[in-house]
């Protein structure tokens, strides 16, 4: 099965992965996906913010403070930037609790996952 081509090269899917799996198990979060969604999984756009949807794996009460979690998008977001240069990132985190809002239609019909918890390998273009 061939994955959906998106507009991220290969190296930048590799510094997501690594800058967002480090920065949540730095912070006691465990993650359970990594995927990109809207503008960046159209081949035919150009431009655009990186959104980014991370799915977490059973977090605490304590973890789920809306302080924490906006501390947490905070450092990812430097984390991000430290590795694939100043540019807009949008982070939604679901703890499975917190409802998606308006995020949701767009997430489920437009994101394509990078990285899952259960599998040996990461997403490639190539594939």
């Amino acid at each position: 099965m061939s994955q959906k081509k998106i507009r991220l090269s290969d190296s930048e899917i590799q510094s997501i992965i690594s800058a967002t799996t480090s920065v949540l198990r730095l912070k006691g979060f465990e993650p359970k996906e990594i995927s990109i969604f809207g503008s960046r999984t159209s081949l035919e756009k150009k431009g655009g913010d990186i959104d980014l949807y991370i799915l977490l794996k059973n977090t605490s009460k304590k973890n789920r403070t809306e302080q924490n979690i906006n501390g947490l998008k905070r450092e990812l977001r430097i984390s991000l930037e430290d590795r694939l240069g100043e540019q807009k990132i949008d982070i939604i985190l679901d703890d499975g609790v917190c409802g998606l809002g308006s995020f949701k239609e767009v997430i489920r019909s437009t994101k394509v996952i990078l990285w899952t918890k259960n599998t040996s390998s990461n997403f490639s273009k190539n594939n």
